[in-house]
C-alpha cells in the first residue's frame, strides 16, 4: 500500500482518537446511508462478502445481518474497533498485500472497495486488482467507489500541517480506472453517479461506483 497514505492514517487515527460514527475524516465525509441502500441489491444469505478498507465499519455494521459472512480488511486497528463483533464478521487488521500473502484462502461473491482505491497510484491499484480479481467469484460482483477525476487524472501529494503528515490521493478518471480493472479480468462494467451532486465538493472529481463482474 502507498507508504505515505497509510502513515496519514496512523497519525490520523493517534492524534484525535476516532469517533464510531467518523469515516477517516469528519462526520461531513458520513455517506453511509447512500452507500449501504446501494449496496443491499447485492447481499442475501449466501453471499460471503469482502470489505477492503473497512475503516470504522459504517458499511459493514448496517448490512452484516443480510449476509452470511464479511472479511474486513483495515490495517488501522483503531478504525476496525468500532466494526460490529459478530460471528459472520471477521476484522484482518493487514494491509490489502498482507492479506493477500497471509490469508486469502476463499472467494467471495461480492468485493467492495469503498474511499480506498484513491489511496493507491496507478501500478499500486493495477497489482491491487490483478491480486483480487481470483478472489472473486464466476458473476460475483467487484465495486470500486470514490472520487475520481473529472478532465484527467488527479494526484494530491502533500503535506498536513494540521497531522505533521504527509498525504497521498490519486483520482484517476472512469475511463483510467476502468482500464486498470479490464487489464486485470474485470468485464461488464456499469457506473453509477451515487450520491446528490452537493456531495463532491470539488470542481475537478467526483464521487462515482463502478460495478465490474469476474
Amino acid at each position: 500500500m502507498n507508504g505515505n497514505a497509510l502513515d496519514f492514517f496512523h497519525t490520523l487515527a493517534k492524534k484525535d482518537g476516532i469517533e464510531p460514527d467518523v469515516v477517516k475524516f469528519s462526520k461531513s465525509n458520513d455517506f453511509s446511508a447512500f452507500d449501504m441502500d446501494f449496496v443491499k441489491p447485492y447481499l442475501g444469505c449466501s453471499v460471503d462478502w469482502l470489505d477492503v478498507g473497512a475503516g470504522t465499519g459504517l458499511l459493514i455494521n448496517g448490512l452484516h445481518q443480510k449476509v452470511r459472512n464479511i472479511v474486513a480488511i483495515e490495517p488501522v486497528e483503531e478504525f476496525s474497533n468500532f466494526i460490529v463483533k459478530a460471528e459472520n464478521v471477521s476484522v484482518i487488521n493487514e494491509t490489502h498485500s498482507g492479506y493477500i500473502e497471509k490469508y486469502a484462502d476463499m472467494p467471495f461473491e461480492l468485493i467492495t472497495c469503498f474511499g480506498f482505491i484513491q489511496y493507491l497510484n496507478t501500478q499500486e491499484a493495477l497489482d491491487f486488482y490483478k491480486k483480487f480479481y481470483p478472489l472473486l467469484k464466476e458473476n460475483g460482483k467487484f465495486i470500486v467507489k470514490n472520487q475520481f477525476g473529472v478532465q484527467g487524472d488527479v494526484v494530491v501529494d502533500t503535506f498536513s500541517e494540521a497531522l505533521q503528515s504527509v498525504y497521498y490521493s490519486e483520482y484517476r478518471t472512469l475511463e483510467h480506472e476502468k482500464k486498470l480493472m479490464a487489464e486485470a479480468g474485470f468485464k461488464n462494467f456499469e457506473v453509477v453517479d451515487i450520491y446528490p451532486p452537493e456531495c463532491s465538493k470539488w470542481d475537478n472529481t467526483h464521487y462515482f461506483a463502478i460495478v465490474a463482474e469476474k
